[in-house]
């Protein structure tokens, strides 16, 4: 008599999970044969890089490693404060006349700070570039606002 009770007690739980909408716990969708219907896909907007692009890159450095390189880039942002340097690829980090392109872009300090000294100012930037990335490629080209330097592979 109790499993007949308990057996009762699972079937009206469960009959009462049937108000939700396609919920998982609803047995009755289990096995529905309807789909929902679907939207197409739509390609992804560009993400746009808040971080503004530097006004000026010093040096850029590459050191071999035992798959491909490290791009380090040293450039001076017009004040102290700027933070969270990085080198965003251009052109999908496809090359460009041989060359893969990244432009040295930095967060901006949230208030008014002093110029300083140009060394009190300057912020590095470092890139991993893996080898099947290198494959076809010359050099590298860092890009600021005033000036762009670059690097050919061969050099290191």
């Amino acid at each position: 008599m109790k499993h007949i009770y308990a057996g009762f007690a699972a079937l009206t739980l469960l009959a009462g999970c049937s108000g939700m909408d396609g919920g998982g716990l609803n047995p009755m969708s289990w096995f529905d044969r309807e789909t929902e219907p679907t939207t197409a896909a739509t390609e992804p907007l560009a993400l746009i890089d808040p971080r503004e692009l530097l006004p000026q890159v010093t040096s850029v450095e590459i050191t071999n490693t035992s798959n491909g390189v490290v791009v380090l880039a040293r450039g001076l942002p017009p004040t102290q404060g700027f933070w969270d340097p990085t080198l965003v690829p251009t052109n999908n980090e496809e090359p460009l006349d041989g060359f893969l392109q990244y432009e040295f872009r930095a967060s901006g300090p949230s208030e008014d700070m002093e110029e300083g000294t140009e060394e009190s100012r300057e912020i590095q930037a470092a890139r991993i570039i893996t080898a099947d990335k290198l494959e076809g490629v010359i050099g590298i080209r860092v890009i600021a606002l005033a000036n762009l330097e670059e690097i050919a592979l061969e050099q290191i």
